[in-house]
Order: structure tokens, then C-alpha cells, then sequence
């Protein structure tokens, strides 16, 4: 039997939808797995405490720990007997572990599963989405605590989701690796149905009938950086009203809300309300895949990605394209020859925004308005290059061809 483990493995965050895409690449190469998260465990939900959490921690908090880290070994150690249960019972001697040995927000709960891995001689693929060097929430008086992860371990091998954080393995001393990337699977589309059926056209205030819909389909917190969709939304409106270049209200539709960070979303609707942008929550993850094909343009302006599940969700829908080309996009995902409208790669941090210059947001709504008004600019062409892009490099074969090489490794019978 093979584990999938992660905090959680049901969301509509990337980490979980790329789960839930190799769950189902295993399924069709009939291999028996088991997913392992908060359902099966509860201290490894991120919401609750038990253990040391570093998402829940302050500064004071932190300064303890330091004091406390023999306290730590010693809970690790009952959380290594838990493991070593479990693993026992369902015959789990192969593992896919997603980024808890990269982002080890429970301390305690990582070390107790490496432990397990080492006791039982468990093969792993340690999949490292994130890496805690690039979180603020990780304090410097924890950092003793932290330094053996990502582990270096025959055991393991890591699989890291971009070229850029090749850098965190090779700092580790980790020389056993493989750069994979977010796959598209299309069969994730649970929900993909006639709007017909249920009442998603009229929500919270959403009229698609009504509205030119732009859908930034994300988590609220702040390297998402909205607040240059509120902008981009904005300037739109304004050229609109100057030529009739739609005669729908525009609307900014945001699709995620797990994980909000409340204070950054009471600051995205302060400043909608103060450019005049009717700003629109959706609070079910059950329609999401719909609001896709109810958008009229994706907004993805994102400053910071691992890799980038929306870019590849947009480029499916084939809808008009508008993205920040963040760092990550930049070296893996752009050389490939996609077709999208650039807000740049430039911000500016100020007031708590990352800001994207007037003059960007502006040329890009221009570019957008060419599409829109100018038959020989259809973006329909571009959208079915960019999709046999996403099949040849980004596709379902490429997500199978993957996981028979992990399955090698494994050694899987």
C-alpha cells in the first residue's frame, strides 16, 4: 500500500488538487493507495494546536520553544508510535509525503513521521512545494528546531515543483532530487456541470446575465496580490464607460476563501468601495470549477507561486489571460511559448499592497480591449495553442509518465 500524506488532502489549494491529481494517476495505474491527513490524524490539522504550531505562534510563543526543545523530541517520539501504528496496520511501506519535511509548521509531528520513516525503513518521495526559508512565520529563535529539514536521507528522495528551489535542496546538502511540475488533469472537475442546474448564476450579489465577469481565482492573503485586480477591474471600467466596450457592469469574482487572511480582505473591500469596484465572494468550494466557465477574463496576479495551478486551470478554460509574470512563471512556465496579456514583473510594496505601476494595468487593459472588439485579434486562436501547449507539457500523459518513474523508485511490486 502506498500513503499519501499532507496536512490536508481535500482543498482547492494547489497542494491538495495536485494530490488529488496523482491520487488519481495511481487509481488508473491500479496501484492501492490511502490518503493520510487531518480526517486521519487531527493533529495535523493546521487549525488546531496540540503541538507546537508555528502558524499560531508570537514572538513570545517562539522565545519558549528555544527553552523547550527536549519537550519537543519527546512528543515527536509519541508521534513517531502513532505513525508506526498506522503504517503498520494498512501495510503502508511506501510514502508520498507533501511538504511537511519542507514547511514543517508542526515541528514536532515531522520529526515523529521521520522517525517512523527511518524505524521502519519506510521508501519516501518527499514532495517540497514550499520551503519554510521563504515564511515569515517560521521565527529565528525556532531555527534549531528547523535546520534538519529538508532531511538528507537515503530514504528520500525530494521532488520540487520549480528549478528556482533547487537552491533550498542543494543548501541542504540534498543530491538526491527530481524537478517535476503542476500537472493538468481534467477529470479534477468534479463539478463541471450546466449552470442550469443550480442556482450559481445569482450569488452574493453575482448576475452573470448583467455582469463582464473577471475571476481571480484564489486564496485571499497577500502575496496574491488583488488588490492589481481591483485596479485592472478599475481601469477597465473606466475605458468602458469612455467607448461602450462592453455593456455588462464589470465585477471582480474571488473563488477561494480557505485559509483568508480577514485583515488583507477588509482592506481589498475598503479599497474596491473606494474605486467604485463591485467586489464578489464566492463561500462554495463546490462551484468552483463553474466559475471558470462563467468568467469572461481570469485575473492571475499573484507575485510569489510555487509553481502555479491557476495559470494552468485559465489556460483549460481558454478564457482571455491577465498575470503578473512572478519569478517562478518566468524561468519554467513563459520560455514555453504560452500566449497571455503581462501586467510586468515589477511591484511596489506600499500601504501593505504589492502594487503594479498605472501604466502596466493600463497597457494591459488596452491589450485586453483588442481582443475583445477586434475580430482578427480573437483570443479563441491563442486559446487552442495554449492548450496543446498545456497538453504536450503540462498534461495528463506527462503526469503518468511521472509517477511510473516514482513507482520505479519505490521499487513498487
Amino acid at each position: 500500500m502506498l500513503g499519501i500524506i499532507h496536512y490536508t488532502t481535500n482543498g482547492t489549494d494547489g497542494v491538495s488538487l495536485e494530490i488529488q491529481k496523482r491520487a488519481r494517476a495511481l487509481k488508473k495505474l491500479n496501484i492501492r493507495y490511502k490518503l493520510i491527513d487531518k480526517y486521519i490524524f487531527p493533529f495535523l490539522d493546521l487549525t488546531k494546536n496540540r503541538t507546537i504550531n508555528f502558524l499560531k505562534l508570537n514572538l513570545k510563543d517562539s522565545k519558549k520553544i528555544k527553552c523547550n526543545y527536549l519537550q519537543i523530541q519527546k512528543e515527536a517520539q509519541n508521534f513517531c508510535k502513532i505513525f508506526i501504528k498506522y503504517f503498520k496496520k494498512h501495510k503502508i511501506y511506501k510514502l508520498y509525503v507533501h511538504n511537511l519535511f519542507s514547511l514543517p509548521i508542526k515541528p514536532a509531528v515531522t520529526l515523529g513521521l521521520l522517525k517512523a520513516i527511518n524505524k521502519l525503513k519506510i521508501k519516501t518521495i518527499s514532495v517540497d512545494h514550499d520551503f519554510w526559508q521563504t515564511r515569515s512565520y517560521f521565527k529565528q529563535e525556532c531555527f534549531r528546531l528547523l535546520n534538519p529539514f529538508p532531511p538528507k536521507n537515503n530514504l528520500i528522495m525530494h521532488q520540487v515543483i520549480n528549478s528556482l528551489d533547487v537552491k533550498f535542496l542543494k543548501n541542504n546538502g540534498i543530491t538526491n532530487y527530481k524537478i517535476i511540475n503542476d500537472y493538468w488533469d481534467k477529470s479534477i472537475i468534479k463539478y463541471f456541470t450546466g449552470f442550469t442546474d443550480f442556482g450559481v448564476m445569482n450569488f452574493n450579489g453575482l448576475n452573470a446575465d448583467n455582469q463582464f465577469v473577471f475571476l481571480n481565482a484564489t486564496r485571499i492573503i497577500r502575496r496574491k496580490a488583488i488588490e492589481n485586480s481591483i485596479y485592472f477591474v478599475y481601469w477597465f471600467k473606466k475605458m468602458s464607460e469612455q467607448s461602450l466596450l462592453v455593456k455588462k457592469e464589470p465585477v471582480l469574482l474571488l473563488s477561494n476563501i480557505e485559509n483568508i487572511d480577514k485583515n488583507y480582505l477588509l482592506q481589498l473591500q475598503k479599497l474596491a468601495k473606494e474605486l467604485n469596484v463591485k467586489l464578489i465572494l464566492s463561500e462554495n468550494k463546490k462551484y468552483f470549477w463553474n466559475l471558470y466557465k462563467l468568467a469572461n477574463v481570469i485575473l492571475y496576479t499573484t507575485i510569489k507561486e510555487g509553481f502555479g495551478n491557476q495559470f494552468l486551470e485559465a489556460i483549460y478554460f481558454g478564457k482571455p489571460l491577465v498575470l503578473f509574470e512572478y519569478p517562478v512563471f518566468k524561468v519554467d512556465i513563459k520560455p514555453k511559448g504560452f500566449k497571455y496579456i503581462s501586467l510586468g514583473d515589477k511591484v511596489v510594496y506600499k500601504d501593505q499592497f504589492y502594487l503594479v505601476s498605472s501604466y502596466k494595468i493600463k497597457q494591459a487593459v488596452k491589450k485586453l480591449a483588442q481582443y475583445l472588439i477586434k475580430p482578427q485579434s480573437n483570443w479563441n486562436k491563442l486559446a487552442n495553442k495554449n492548450k496543446t501547449l498545456l497538453n504536450k507539457h503540462y498534461g495528463q500523459q506527462k503526469l503518468l509518465s511521472d509517477i511510473q518513474e516514482d513507482l520505479r523508485w519505490f521499487e513498487f511490486k
